[in-house]
């Protein structure tokens, strides 16, 4: 009888929801040569975002060749928001990485593809 009742139980918890996904902190990406490219999300609490897109000099990170930001708002297990007239989606990708999609190329840069999380030094 503990066995059903285990089995029953086990089977009757629902799936946990997906993890809370944390964005809050930095990431790199390649969005070009001879640059660092690093994507910053802060929390600004019930569920909004700010999100920076900024390309710097490889070897000077206080040379910034472009810097685009926005407003996002998280939608579960990704972030939505507009950088100019473009929707962006940040989405979480295992490995505590993010994968940018909708920025496409500006300044030169070419900014989708996958950033991965460095933390805080």
């Amino acid at each position: 009888m503990i066995r059903i009742f285990s089995l029953i139980t086990l089977f009757a918890i629902p799936v946990a929801a997906d993890a809370q996904v944390s964005w809050s902190g930095s990431y790199s990406g390649n969005c070009g040569s001879g640059v660092q490219c690093e994507t910053v999300i802060t929390d600004k609490h019930s569920g909004k975002f700010d999100v920076a897109f900024v390309v710097a000099d490889h070897l000077n990170d206080k040379d910034i060749k472009c810097h685009l930001s926005g407003a996002f708002v998280s939608k579960g297990k990704a972030l939505q928001g507009n950088v100019g007239t473009d929707k962006v989606v940040v989405s979480a990708a295992p490995g505590g990485s993010i994968h940018i999609k909708g920025l496409g190329s500006r300044c030169g840069f070419k900014f989708d593809g996958e950033y991965v999380y460095y933390g805080d030094y």
